[in-house]
């Protein structure tokens, strides 16, 4: 999170959250949305993306990841605190 194509961080480098399949298939990146999503958050800074795609877990499985989501932050601001910058 987000998606390694908007190219925040380098493949492989970026943060992700583990979930099951079948809750990862209805978040705003998966499949064909991946596309749609990844141009709809071209250009938009990193925190906003975040932002949107916490937002989006928290729709689908409401706070059953909040600590998984915190530890993703955490991981961003201590690996590339320049994206969370204001």
């Amino acid at each position: 999170m987000p998606q390694a194509a908007l190219g925040f961080t380098g493949y492989g480098e970026g943060g992700a959250l583990a979930m099951p399949h079948v809750e990862h298939l209805l978040t705003r990146t998966y499949g064909a949305w991946d596309a749609v999503t990844a141009a709809q958050d071209a250009g938009l800074p990193f925190r906003t993306v975040l932002a949107r795609d916490i937002r989006d877990v928290r729709r689908i499985v409401g706070s059953r990841y909040n600590q998984g989501l915190l530890d993703l932050i955490q991981y961003y601001r201590t690996n590339f605190p320049q994206l969370l910058a204001k």
